[in-house]
């Protein structure tokens, strides 16, 4: 654990995952105005409906709902992002330690902050981390 801790530590680079952060965070921003702007219209044009719109009701109802979800799932994705970041920010703190003699409950700590999950079969017992598949892309790109 304390070898894979070292090698992480320099692609934990909080520059790089900031950038990462942010980017994602500024697209899902523009994806949620986007998506309130359009419950915002189809919210005016079901209001504005004459009589002879009475038909399309159901369509708008539909779509405003469907929009409604999307600005929701939207929002927790930013509060997942908001997340990630300060569990970076928490690794990163643990990483930056100088002689990497950790607590137990700094290792409990970042253990939670690194495995996502633990695979256990009769031969073998696989743990899943986080971070590995952003290091992974990291490396590609």
């Amino acid at each position: 654990m304390i070898d894979h801790v070292h090698s992480l530590s320099t692609q934990l680079d909080n520059k790089i995952m900031s950038k990462q952060i942010a980017t994602a965070k500024k697209r899902l921003d523009q994806e949620k105005n986007i998506a309130t702007s359009e419950y915002l219209n189809s919210s005016l044009a079901l209001c504005t409906l004459d009589q002879n719109g009475k038909s399309t009701i159901p369509k708008y109802l539909k779509q405003i709902q469907m929009l409604k979800d999307r600005i929701s799932k939207i929002g927790q994705d930013l509060v997942g992002l908001k997340l990630l970041s300060n569990e970076i920010s928490s690794l990163d703190k643990l990483l930056s330690q100088e002689n990497l003699s950790f607590s137990e409950q700094d290792l409990q700590r970042l253990m939670e902050l690194l495995v996502h999950e633990v695979l256990v079969n009769e031969t073998f017992i696989g743990i899943n981390l986080f971070l590995s598949t952003f290091g992974k892309e990291m490396n590609a790109s």
